[in-house]
């Protein structure tokens, strides 16, 4: 995390070039996926520290609003949380419906969704493995 957010000093303080045609007012915005607790839920503390708006994706709602409003108040920024389970097709839907309603962009994406089977493959059953594989594969795309 560290890294990445090194890089972005780099990106923001070295050539003060504007990107992709935003407007000067608009801050840039960094959508994280898995954000209600953990490592997603570091990635959203982090990039609001920063300045980044931060658009806050996972199921649970209800935490997800609670980390919002205390990155809003503590930061400044615009904190909103989306509600969406990334490993059912169309997922991609609520997600795109929220940016859209705020005439946001994604400036950076951290994909951090995601969890473990720890069992055996044989004996993981065919919908368990499905839902896997949406939210570690196929949802990022």
């Amino acid at each position: 995390m560290d890294i990445a957010l090194r890089s972005i000093d780099r990106e923001r303080n070295g050539s003060g070039r504007k990107l992709w045609g935003m407007a000067e007012t608009t801050r840039r915005l960094a959508l994280i996926t898995g954000a209600s607790a953990g490592i997603g839920e570091a990635f959203a503390r982090a990039y609001a520290a920063k300045g980044f708006d931060v658009a806050l994706v996972a199921r649970r709602k209800d935490r997800l609003d609670s980390l919002a409003a205390r990155l809003s108040a503590a930061h400044g920024i615009d904190a909103f949380a989306i509600a969406a389970d990334l490993s059912v097709p169309d997922a991609e839907v609520p997600i795109m419906a929220a940016l859209a309603e705020r005439g946001r962009n994604i400036d950076v994406l951290v994909n951090n969704a995601g969890f473990g089977i720890a069992r055996a493959y044989i004996d993981v059953p065919w919908r368990k493995q499905r839902d896997f594989l949406m939210t570690m594969a196929v949802a990022p795309c």
